[in-house]
C-alpha cells in the first residue's frame, strides 16, 4: 500500500521508500505536495511528516501534512484510520485512546515481525532542529521501543515532549478518532468543560481550575467539620446546662463531706488525748496495786510457808501416783499386745490350713486337665492321620470368576437398558410436552389473542421466541419491558385501522420496548448475544405526556382531518411514547374522507404537520428551508390494507395441520410406549438372569469357603498338636509347683502353731505384771488422799489471808489488762494522729480540739451527715462529667476558632483564584459561543454554548443548546434528543469553534461527516475550510471515506488521497520499472479502472 496525496487540480506523486530493516529518519526528504507552505506556517509541535513501515495495512508509506487543513480521503478499508492510529501510538499514547483495546503487536502488518512509525514534529523557535519520534513495535512480545532524533529514549521522555509541545491526543476536543465519536457525543457537560479548557485555554487556567477544585473540596471538608464542631459544641453546652443543678448539689455535698472529714480528724485528736489520759490513770492504778500486793505478801509470809510445805508434799505424792498409773497402763497395753498377737497367730494357722486344702483341690483339678489334654492330643493325631479332601483354589476361583463375568455382562446390559429407558423417558416427556404445546396452540386459535400470537409466529419466529423468553424472564429488568406493538396496542376505531397502520413500518409492529437504558442493554444482550435473535429493541425514555399534538382536534378538523394518529390508538404509555418519538404519531393527522384541493394546500402551509393520511392516500411533506419558506415537496402513496390490529380469521389449514401434527406426535408417543414396555420386559429378564448368576456365585463362594476351611484346619493340625504337647508339659510343671507349694505350707503351719503357744505363755506373764502394778497404784492413792486432807485442813486455817491476796492479785490482773488496753488504744490512735497531723497545722489542731470531747465531735459529725443525707445526689458522676465536658467545650471552641481562621483564608484564596480564572473561562466560552452560533446561523439553525456555574467547581459544566427546526425551542445536546446526523453536525461545529483558540499544535477528526445529509455536509465543509485555513490556526486533519463534488477548496488546505487494491501497482512492480512515484495521469487511469470494476456508488460519493 502507498500513501498518495491529491490537490484540487489533480493527483500528485506517491512517495515510497525502499524496503529496509528500520525506517531511518529523513527530515530533509520532501515530495512535491499541494498546499505547499513554508516552515514558518507550522506551529511548534505540528506534524511535518509521518513515515510507516509494516504498520497495519501499510508496507511502506510516507505522508507530508500541511500546516492547516489536511483532508485524508479514501474508500473504506484503505488505511485512513491507520494513519490516525500511527499518530496516536507513535507519540506514546495507549491504544484505548483510539477506542480500541488491542495489544500493540496486533498493529504489526500480517506476516511481519515488527512495525515502525516515524513522526517528525515542528520545532519551537528556541530549538535547533525538528523532533523526530520513532517507535518500533515487536509482534512477538508486544514490546515498544522509542527514539527521539535517532537516540534511544523512554516512554516517559516522549510523554514529557508531548507536554512541552502541548500535544493532547487524549483530549477528545483535539483528537477524535472514529471509534470515539459516539463517546464524545456522550461526554457529560462537566468533562466537556475540562476537555475544552485543555484544548482552548492557556496552561495556567488548567492549573487554576485544578487548584480551585482542590481548595473547594478543602472548603467543603472544612465546612462540614465546622458544622460538626458547631453541632458538637451546642450539644455539649446543652448537656452542660442540664447538669448545672446536679453539679451544685454535688459541690454542696463535697463541702459537707469535707467538713465531716475535718470533724473526723478532730475526733481522732480528741480520742488520742482521751486515750493518753486513760493510759496514764491505768498505769498509776497498776503501780499502786503492785505495792499493796508486796506489803500483804510480807505480812502473811510465815503462816503461808507451812501451807506451802504441805502442798509440796502432796505434789510429790501426786507425782509418784502418776508414775505408778503409767506403769499400770504399760502393763495393760503389753497384755493387749499379747492378746492381739495370739489372735493373729490363730488366724494365720487357720489360713494356712485353708491354703493346704486349696492346694489339694488344685492338684486334683490339674490331674483332670492333664487327662483331658492327653485325650485331645490323641484325637488330633488321629485326625491328622486322615488325608483331607482335595482343594484346588485356582479351579474354584476360575468357576467363581466365570459366574461373576456372567453377572457383570448382565449388569452391563441392564445399564444399557436403563440408559435406553432414560433416553426413552426424556424423548417421551418431550413428545408429551410437544403434544401439549400443539393442543394449546390449537385451542388458542379459537381466541383472538391466540390468533395474533400465531400471526406473530408466522411473520417473525425470532420475535415470537423473544416474546416467550421475555414472559419467563420479566424479573431481570428494572421496569416492565413491552412486547411487539402488534400485540400490546390496538386501534380504538376499526375505520381508522388502515390509516394509522400506513404511518408505521413493519419493524414498528415487531419491536420490543424498554423503559430504561439499562433494560435496553440487558434485553439486547440476551436477544442478540445469548439467544442470537434478529429482532428490533427500542427505548422509551421520555414520558408519553411530553408528546403533545401541535394543535387541538377542533382546529385540526377545520382542515378536513379527523384527528391525530395517537387519538385512535391505545396501548401502554411507554409503547405509545416510543412510536411518537420514532414515527411522530402525535404530529401525523388522519381523516376518513379525502381532502379537497383547497384543504390540501392549506395543510401544506402548516409546518407542524409533516405527514397525514386521508381517504386511501398517505402524504409525507418535506420542507427545505434553504430554498425558502414555501419550498415543500410531497410524496404520496396509496394506503394498503393493514395486516395488524385486525380480527384474524380462523386459519382452518393451520388447524388441520396442527391436528395432523398432534396425531403424528401421539402415534410416535404410542410407539415410544411400546418400545418402553419392551425395554421393561427385557429389564425384568435381565434381573432374573443377574440374580441367578449372583446366586450361583454365592453358592460357589460358600462351597469354596467350607472346603478351604477344612483344608486349612488340617494344615493347622501339626501346630495344634505341638501346642497341646506344650500345654501338657506346662500342666506337669504346674503339678510339681503345687507339690512344692504344699510342702512350704506345711512347714509354715508348724511354725505358726509353735508361735501361737509362745504367745499364750507371754500373755500369762503380762497378766501377773498387771496385778502387781495395780497394788502399787492403790497404795499411792491412799497416801495422796492423806496428804491432800492435811493440806486442806491447814489451808482452811489461813483462808482469810489467802482470800485477801487473791483479791489483790485479781485486781492487778484487771489493772494490767486495762493498762494494756489503754496503751494499745493510745498507740492505734497515735498512728491516726500522725496521719492527721500531716494534713493540718499543729496550732490549728489545738484550736479545733480545744474544749472538745469525742462525744461532742461525734454529735457534730452526725449533724453534718444528716445534712448530707438531705442533699440527694441524683447523678453521682455529674461533677466528673461536668468538669470533663468543660474541658471538651474549651477544646471545641478553640478548634472552631482555628477553623474559622482557616475557612476565612480558604475563602480569600478561592476568591483571589476565581477572580483570575472565571473571567478567563467566560472569555473562552464566549469566543466558542460566538463561533458556534455563527456556524449554526450559516445553516439556518441556532446554537449556543454557555457555562453552568456553581459554588462547587466540580459542577461547572459546558451547556450546548441547539435548534435544527423552526418552531422548536433550544434543547440541550445529548444522545437522546437529537438524531445521529444532528449530533454529528453539532460535534463538528463545536470542534471547529475551538480551532482559533486551539492550544494543541494539531487536531484530528475521523469520519465525523458520516450520517450527515448532503446539505449539512456541504455546509460543514464550507465552515471547516473557512476556519481551518485561516492564518495562525492549528494543523487540522479530517479523515473521511467520501466527499461531495464541487466543494470549496483553499490554497492553504492539503488533500491526501489513499488508494489501494488490485488496480494499484505494487511497490515491487514500480521499483522494477524505475517508477517510485505516480503522476496524476497514472492515478487517473487507476481510478477509471476502479470505477469500471465497481460501477455502483462512486468511490468517494456523489452529490445527490
Amino acid at each position: 500500500m502507498s500513501g498518495e496525496e491529491v490537490n484540487g487540480n489533480g493527483y500528485d506523486e506517491v512517495v515510497e521508500e525502499e524496503e529496509e530493516e528500520d525506517v531511518k529518519p529523513s527530515p530533509n526528504k520532501r515530495a512535491r505536495t499541494n498546499g505547499e507552505t513554508g516552515d514558518d506556517d507550522y506551529k511548534p509541535g505540528a506534524i511535518r511528516r509521518v513515515k510507516l513501515a509494516d504498520f497495519v495495512t501499510y508496507e511502506h508509506a510516507e505522508f507530508f501534512p500541511g500546516p492547516s487543513l489536511n483532508m485524508v480521503l479514501g474508500p473504506n478499508g484503505t488505511g485512513k484510520s491507520s494513519l490516525v492510529c500511527a499518530i496516536c501510538l507513535g507519540l506514546g499514547y495507549p491504544s484505548n485512546v483510539l477506542g480500541r483495546a488491542s495489544a500493540f503487536g496486533e498493529f504489526v502488518k500480517h506476516g511481519k515481525d515488527k512495525a515502525t512509525i516515524e513522526i517528525e514534529l515542528q520545532k519551537r523557535p528556541q530549538d535547533r532542529e525538528n523532533y523526530i519520534v520513532t517507535l518500533r513495535i515487536n509482534r512477538e512480545d508486544n514490546s515498544r521501543k522509542f527514539k527521539i532524533n535517532g537516540q534511544d529514549t523512554t516512554l516517559k521522555r516522549v510523554q514529557t515532549l508531548n507536554q512541552k509541545l502541548r500535544i493532547q491526543i487524549d483530549n477528545l476536543c483535539q483528537f477524535l478518532p472514529q471509534d470515539k465519536v459516539a463517546e464524545f457525543a456522550g461526554l457529560n457537560p462537566v468533562d466537556l468543560l475540562v476537555k475544552t479548557l485543555q484544548a482552548a485555554a492557556p496552561p495556567e487556567m488548567i492549573e487554576w481550575q485544578k487548584e480551585l477544585k482542590e481548595l473547594y473540596n478543602e472548603q467543603k471538608k472544612l465546612d462540614a467539620s465546622h458544622e460538626n464542631d458547631a453541632a458538637e459544641l451546642a450539644r455539649l453546652e446543652t448537656r452542660q446546662t442540664s447538669l448545672q443543678a446536679d453539679v451544685e448539689r454535688l459541690r454542696e455535698r463535697q463541702r459537707i463531706t469535707a467538713e465531716i472529714e475535718k470533724l473526723k480528724d478532730v475526733r481522732v485528736v480528741v480520742e488520742y488525748n482521751d486515750s493518753r489520759a486513760r493510759f496514764t490513770a491505768a498505769k498509776k492504778e497498776l503501780k499502786n496495786l503492785t505495792r499493796k500486793q508486796r506489803r500483804l505478801e510480807e505480812r502473811f509470809a510465815p503462816a503461808l510457808a507451812a501451807v506451802q510445805a504441805k502442798e509440796a508434799y502432796m505434789n510429790q505424792i501426786h507425782v509418784v501416783l502418776d508414775t505408778r498409773k503409767r506403769t499400770l497402763k504399760g502393763a495393760e497395753d503389753k497384755a493387749e499386745v499379747m492378746v492381739a498377737k495370739s489372735e493373729s497367730l490363730v488366724n494365720k494357722v487357720q489360713a494356712l490350713k485353708l491354703n493346704l486344702e486349696g492346694n489339694e483341690s488344685a492338684m486334683g483339678a490339674k490331674r483332670k486337665e492333664i487327662m483331658e489334654v492327653k485325650k485331645k492330643m490323641t484325637q488330633l493325631r488321629a485326625t491328622y492321620a486322615q488325608e483331607p479332601k482335595v482343594f484346588n483354589a485356582p479351579d474354584w476361583n476360575t468357576k467363581i470368576r466365570e459366574q461373576e463375568h456372567q453377572a457383570r455382562d448382565v449388569e452391563m446390559e441392564m445399564r444399557e437398558n436403563t440408559d435406553e429407558m432414560a433416553t426413552m423417558k426424556t424423548v417421551g416427556r418431550e413428545k408429551h410436552d410437544a403434544i401439549d404445546r400443539l393442543k394449546h396452540k390449537l385451542a388458542s386459535l379459537d381466541s383472538e389473542a391466540g390468533r395474533m400470537r400465531s400471526q406473530l409466529q408466522r411473520i417473525s419466529p425470532d420475535a415470537a421466541k423473544g416474546l416467550d423468553w421475555l414472559e419467563e424472564n420479566g424479573d431481570k429488568f428494572e421496569k416492565e419491558v413491552f412486547g411487539p406493538p402488534m400485540l400490546t396496542c390496538s386501534v380504538k376505531d376499526d375505520r381508522y385501522r388502515d390509516l394509522v397502520q400506513a404511518t408505521l413500518q413493519r419493524g414498528d409492529f415487531l419491536c420490543f420496548v424498554a423503559q430504561t437504558a439499562k433494560d435496553h442493554k440487558t434485553l439486547s444482550h440476551y436477544f442478540f448475544k445469548v439467544l442470537g435473535l434478529s429482532v428490533s429493541v427500542r427505548s422509551s425514555l421520555a414520558d408519553y405526556s411530553e408528546y403533545r399534538t401541535p394543535m387541538s382536534r377542533q382546529e385540526l378538523q377545520s382542515y378536513g382531518l379527523d384527528g391525530f394518529a395517537t387519538e385512535f390508538i391505545q396501548g401502554p404509555d411507554a409503547v405509545l411514547a416510543m412510536l411518537c418519538g420514532e414515527k411522530k404519531l402525535n404530529q401525523t393527522a388522519v381523516g376518513l374522507k379525502p381532502l379537497s384541493d383547497e384543504a390540501y394546500q392549506r395543510l401544506l402551509q402548516v409546518p407542524s404537520i409533516g405527514a397525514f393520511a386521508t381517504g386511501r392516500t398517505f402524504y409525507r411533506v418535506s420542507r427545505r428551508r434553504e430554498y425558502g419558506a414555501g419550498a415543500t415537496s410531497t410524496r404520496a402513496a396509496a394506503i394498503q390494507r393493514g395486516n395488524f390490529w385486525a380480527d384474524q380469521p380462523v386459519d382452518t389449514a393451520e388447524k388441520t395441520e396442527l391436528r395432523a401434527q398432534i396425531e403424528q406426535e401421539e402415534a410416535e408417543f404410542a410407539e415410544l410406549k411400546v418400545q418402553n414396555k419392551a425395554l421393561k420386559d427385557k429389564r425384568n429378564a435381565l434381573e432374573v438372569a443377574r440374580n441367578e448368576a449372583l446366586e450361583k456365585t454365592a453358592a460357589l463362594r460358600h462351597a469354596k469357603g467350607e472346603l478351604q476351611k477344612e483344608y486349612n484346619r488340617w494344615q493347622a493340625l501339626p501346630d495344634k498338636i505341638e501346642s497341646v504337647k506344650n500345654t501338657l508339659e506346662q500342666k506337669g510343671q504346674d503339678i510339681q509347683e503345687l507339690k512344692q507349694q504344699r510342702m512350704e505350707l506345711a512347714r509354715e503351719l508348724d511354725q505358726a502353731v509353735l508361735e501361737q503357744a509362745e504367745a499364750a505363755l507371754a500373755h500369762k506373764e503380762a497378766v501377773a505384771g498387771i496385778r502387781a502394778a495395780y497394788q502399787a497404784v492403790l497404795e499411792a492413792q491412799i497416801r495422796y488422799i492423806e496428804a491432800q486432807s492435811n493440806h486442806e485442813s491447814l489451808k482452811d486455817e489461813h483462808a482469810e489471808m489467802k482470800t485477801e491476796l487473791d483479791k489483790v492479785a485479781g485486781e492487778i490482773v484487771l489493772a494490767t489488762q486495762a493498762e494494756q488496753a489503754a496503751r494499745n488504744t493510745a498507740k492505734r490512735v497515735q498512728e491516726q494522729v500522725l496521719a492527721v497531723s500531716q494534713k493540718w497545722d499543729v496550732d490549728e489542731l489545738k484550736e479545733l480540739t480545744l474544749d472538745k470531747t469525742a462525744e461532742s465531735v461525734t454529735a457534730d459529725i452526725r449533724t453534718q451527715e444528716t445534712r448530707l443525707g438531705l442533699i440527694e445526689a441524683l447523678n453521682p458522676h455529674a461533677l466528673t462529667e461536668f468538669e470533663k465536658r468543660a474541658a471538651e467545650i474549651e477544646k471545641v471552641r478553640q478548634r472552631v476558632a482555628s477553623r474559622d481562621v482557616e475557612a476565612n483564608k480558604l475563602k480569600a484564596d478561592i476568591k483571589e483564584l476565581r477572580d483570575k480564572w472565571e473571567p478567563g473561562v467566560d472569555k473562552v466560552v464566549s469566543r466558542i459561543n460566538r463561533a458556534f452560533s455563527h456556524n449554526f446561523e450559516q445553516i439556518n439553525c441556532a446554537g449556543e454554548v454557555d457555562v453552568h456555574k456553581d459554588d462547587d467547581f466540580d459542577k461547572w459544566a459546558i451547556e450546548i443548546k441547539v435548534r435544527f427546526r423552526e418552531g422548536e425551542t433550544m434543547q440541550i445536546l445529548d444522545q437522546h434528543r437529537q438524531s445521529g446526523g444532528e449530533r454529528a453536525v453539532s460535534t463538528i461545529f463545536y470542534l471547529m469553534s475551538l480551532q482559533a483558540m486551539a492550544q494543541a499544535p494539531f487536531r484530528v477528526v475521523d469520519e465525523i461527516n458520516q450520517g450527515m445529509d448532503p446539505r449539512n455536509e456541504r455546509m460543514v465543509h464550507e465552515r471547516m475550510v473557512e476556519i481551518a485555513c485561516r492564518e495562525h490556526t492549528s494543523q487540522y486533519f479530517l479523515i473521511t471515506p467520501k466527499l461531495l463534488t464541487g466543494l470549496r477548496y483553499d490554497e492553504r488546505m492539503k488533500v491526501h488521497c489513499i488508494a489501494s487494491g488490485e488496480h494499484v501497482p505494487s511497490f515491487t512492480d514500480r521499483k522494477e520499472i524505475g517508477v517510485e512515484v505516480m503522476d496524476s495521469k497514472k492515478c487517473a487511469e487507476i481510478q477509471m479502472r476502479a470505477a469500471a470494476a465497481y460501477p455502483s456508488p462512486e468511490p468517494f460519493g456523489s452529490d445527490d
